[in-house]
């Protein structure tokens, strides 16, 4: 069973979750490409953050939470391997987009990332409520 303090954070890496995706929704819609991208991949970093939380998994690097996400999530079918996929994607590419002088990115290719991290979050968002409610 989950105590009060784990459910707690999981509910406030889910409201990070959503307050990340709404401002990257708003920054595409202003054009800002690459802090979209940023803002994205921050949302999918809670969601995997929350997952973890549902077995008390934690990681203290950005490289560990993918690591512990695609070993306890992907590996065991819980979670697509798609979507494994498009996180690791979607963290090259903020990486990319966040240090590399010049970067650029194109609406269409922020436009696919911004419907595919919408559906990842949901899929996450429905397997921690479906574990939650479990247990």
């Amino acid at each position: 069973m989950r105590s009060d303090k784990t459910r707690e954070l999981i509910k406030y890496r889910l409201e990070r979750t959503q307050s990340s995706f709404s401002a990257a929704q708003a920054l595409y819609e202003r054009g800002q490409l690459l802090d979209c991208i940023n803002r994205l991949y921050y949302a999918c970093f809670y969601a995997v953050l929350a997952v973890l939380l549902l077995d008390e998994h934690t990681a203290k690097s950005h490289s560990g939470v993918r690591t512990m996400f695609y070993k306890y999530y992907v590996l065991t079918g819980k979670v697509s391997k798609e979507y494994s996929k498009f996180y690791n994607e979607l963290f090259d590419t903020r990486h990319e987009d966040d240090y590399d002088d010049f970067a650029t990115i194109s609406p269409e290719l922020t436009a696919q990332m911004l419907a595919r991290a919408g559906e990842f979050l949901q899929t996450l968002e429905t397997l921690i409520n479906t574990e939650l409610e479990q247990h």
